[in-house]
């Protein structure tokens, strides 16, 4: 009902995620706004994401894109059994063609689920929101420290640079999802995507994050919308035209 009266009704209809037409008509879209890689959010202890991320990557092989599972759900678990779920993605999913490798070595990401263990070739990173993530003055981490695993989710404008990460929100609003403490970060009509892929490009990091494709809930969908169109498709697609070219500029 939220999103409904939102206005964010995706240009392509309500729809499941594991639907083949479905991901095979996003997966143009982002692939011509010129992504390099697209994280792929899995529950791990939910075997319908599991499935569709198989459904994922098989679609996946038409194309040049790449991806990188991220896992969620695992906050306060065990290393160990962290170390287990990261096993099996690694297992079903390093080894696909168009999966995505960084500094030679597959992308797994944890959701909001300290990286507290290694698996030996892979690359294991530690993404989350929190209200600073400078050394020193991390909010998410014991003792403040910021490790080099760790990967920034979103921040307000202007974001910070984090491990060579810079995170990019079309807007940000969670007040009518009954959280004790709530956040509104408005869109205004495409001017803080604007503002934030701005400060990403003048920041020129190894890794720019744009959070999200067709995350509704908290209203960071950037996919086309009967609200919004191809708006975002377009001005990503620019946006991106400059980090590939080192440059910077309005779109």
């Amino acid at each position: 009902a939220n999103v409904a009266q939102a206005g964010m009704k995706p240009t392509l209809g309500w729809y499941l995620s594991s639907d083949p037409v479905v991901i095979d008509t996003q997966l143009v879209q982002i692939s011509a706004a010129g992504f390099d890689f697209v994280i792929v959010h899995v529950n791990a202890e939910s075997p319908p994401g599991w499935a569709t991320a198989r459904t994922f990557f098989d679609r996946l092989a038409r194309h040049k894109l790449r991806a990188a599972i991220m896992l969620d759900g695992l906050y306060t678990r065990p290393a160990t059994q962290k170390a287990t779920w990261v096993s099996k993605a690694q297992a079903e999913f390093a080894g696909h063609p168009n999966y995505f490798f960084i500094h030679g070595k597959p992308l797994i990401m944890l959701y909001l689920a300290a990286g507290d263990f290694a698996i030996p070739g892979v690359a294991l990173r530690n993404v989350y929101w929190t209200d600073n993530y400078g050394p020193g003055t991390n909010t998410f981490n014991a003792g403040l420290v910021l490790y080099p695993r760790d990967w920034p989710f979103w921040a307000p404008t202007p974001q910070p640079v984090v491990n060579g990460v810079v995170p990019v929100v079309p807007g940000y609003v969670d007040t009518h999802l009954g959280r004790e403490r709530t956040m509104e970060y408005p869109r205004a009509g495409g001017q803080m995507y604007g503002e934030q892929w701005q400060r990403a490009l003048a920041l020129r990091p190894e890794v720019i994050l744009v959070y999200s494709w067709n995350e509704y809930f908290e209203e960071t969908a950037i996919e086309p919308t009967e609200a919004w169109g191809d708006q975002y498709l377009k001005s990503t697609a620019c946006y991106i035209a400059h980090a590939h070219r080192g440059t910077t500029g309005t779109c």
